[in-house]
């Protein structure tokens, strides 16, 4: 997470829109790093390389900008999402999906579709792999496709990988903010 990265997030919680959104108690603020390590390298998501620069850099100019804002009430609604080693490796938990579309646009993509298989009885070694985005390249243009397209959630929480980290960490955000309005 290089400087330039870390004032663009800043200065989108500077923007009216985002700051309007702020203010409603009931809204829920998602933050996207990937971990850019294996998911057995970053102890159980707590380690990486992303989330430590998170919390050395972004998070505290984060703060700064919503205590100027008198907004820092909100950073118990922002929720640090985290996939392992990237976001890829949740959207290619849609392993049907991804299979047939390297069967109807690429024919000739038996060995991606090979692996895709692989990955159906090891759904949790996709947060091992560091190179999915060049393995299945092609299924980077049908990234919202198989997000959007019977996505199986149940098969990724049951990974407990980052998904179900994710997840968690959701429930207890919206756990807090239905705390919140019920004082």
């Amino acid at each position: 997470m290089d400087g330039k990265g870390i004032i663009e997030n800043v200065l989108i919680l500077r923007s009216p829109s985002r700051r309007a959104w702020l203010r409603n108690p009931s809204n829920l603020v998602l933050f996207h790093i990937d971990g850019d390590i294996p998911w057995s390298q970053g102890e159980g998501g707590t380690r990486g390389p992303n989330l430590e620069a998170f919390e050395r850099k972004l998070k505290p100019a984060m703060e700064a900008v919503l205590a100027m804002r008198q907004q820092s009430d909100c950073l118990e609604r922002f929720m640090l999402v985290v996939p392992y080693y990237s976001i890829e490796a949740w959207i290619f938990q849609n392993l049907e999906e991804a299979k047939a579309l390297y069967m109807r646009h690429y024919p000739h993509g038996h060995e991606a579709v090979r692996l895709l298989e692989h990955y159906e009885g090891n759904r949790s070694d996709l947060e091992e792999a560091c190179d999915l985005k060049e393995r299945f390249r092609l299924l980077s243009q049908h990234r919202l496709h198989l997000v959007l397209t019977r996505w199986p959630s149940r098969k990724a929480l049951n990974t407990r990988r980052s998904f179900a980290l994710a997840v968690e960490r959701l429930r207890a955000c919206l756990e807090r903010i239905l705390a919140g309005d019920a004082h």
